[in-house]
This record gives C-alpha cells, structure tokens and sequence, in this order.
C-alpha cells in the first residue's frame, strides 16, 4: 500500500511538472516615506516554462483613494524586491511588462488603457531581444588609440585658430579705418590752412 502511494506520489509530480500549472503573484504598491503603507494593486498568474502571462479577473483595485498622487511608491510582487520606482497616476492606467528572455518586469504608463476612470493594469509579454531597446554591446566603453587621441588634439588646435580668426573679424570699425582717419585730418589741416594764407589780408609796407 505504501509502494503504491508512493508510485502515486511520483505520478502526480511528474503530470504536474509537464502541465507547469501558473503561479499566482501579488503586485503592490509600497510607500516609500511609510513601508507600512503597501496597496494591493492586482494579481497575475505567471508560467515560466510557457511564458504565459495574464491577469487574474476581478483582482485589479477598483478603489483608489488610498493612493497618493505625489507619493513615490516601490512597485513589487509580495515580499520581493522593488522592480519599479514611480508615482502612480489615477485613474490606473499602466502596463506590466515582463521580459521574460531577461525575467525583468517593469511597469509603465499607457494612457490609452484607461477611459471612463476605469483602472487598468495589462499583462504584457515582451520579448527583450526583439524590442527597441539599446544593445548593451554598443554601450560599452570605446577604448581609444594614440592616433584618434592625437586627431581630437588637432581638431581642438584647428578650432582654435577658427576662434581667433572671429576675434580678429571682430574689430571696430575705428580699429578698421585708423588709416584713413588720420590721412583725412592731415586733409582737412592742409586745407583749412591754405584757405587762410588765401584769405588773409597783406600788411602795408612802411
């Protein structure tokens, strides 16, 4: 009787593994100025072997006065870490996105979720290696050579010479036309100096 329950035992793991029934998750909201403070926000059921990921019915708040617009809250399943730092808008209008090639979930605003103030928190499944975002091969550093260190050297000395050529561009116009400022006085003495030997009246010889 016993080898038989055992057999049973051994049965039902193995028919339940093969089946990967979903587990089921809490999403909170946890104040961070008051950690006592935490809201029950929805629940999903997650299968890691399937990458299925949905929202249990009826388990999204319906009421949400007890959050706090101006307060930031950890965003968490039960007593894991946070995977989210935010201020929630109400009405709830987000998505809970899972990367599951990464097990990364995030939760993001979608104003178009929401209408009539209707709170919505959508289970979104999300494939990171096929998503926009940036690969994190092309946000390593650049290791620099001699020669491309010397070229940003000789840029800067070329951007210089540039500058100066705008500071000397940049003269006034009496630093321009010295030259022909003093050229025109010399002008203007010769001239009025001739017009008063012309003018001027001889004296009598004795």
């Amino acid at each position: 009787m016993i080898f038989l329950n055992i057999i049973q035992a051994v049965l039902y793991l193995g028919v339940t593994s093969v089946l990967a029934i979903p587990e089921r998750v809490t999403l909170y909201a946890q104040s961070i100025s008051n950690p006592t403070d935490s809201i029950q926000l929805s629940q999903y059921e997650i299968d890691l072997e399937t990458h299925n990921f949905t929202t249990v019915p009826s388990t999204i708040i319906t009421e949400t006065t007890d959050i706090n617009t101006d307060e930031l809250y950890c965003i968490k399943f039960g007593s894991d870490d946070c995977f989210s730092l935010l201020q929630l808008n109400t009405p709830l209008s987000y998505e809970l996105i899972w990367d599951y090639e990464i097990n990364q979930f995030s939760l993001v605003f979608n104003e178009l979720l929401s209408n009539n103030d209707t709170n919505v928190i959508l289970a979104v499944l999300r494939d990171s290696t096929r998503s926009e975002l940036a690969d994190v091969t092309k946000l390593k550093k650049i290791t620099k050579t001699y020669a491309d260190k010397k070229k940003e050297i000789n840029n800067v000395i070329v951007d210089k010479e540039a500058d100066d050529e705008v500071v000397a561009d940049g003269k006034s116009w009496m630093e321009e036309n010295w030259k022909k400022i003093v050229v025109g006085i010399i002008l203007y003495n010769l001239v009025v100096y001739g017009f008063k030997q012309q003018t001027e009246v001889p004296k009598n010889k004795d």
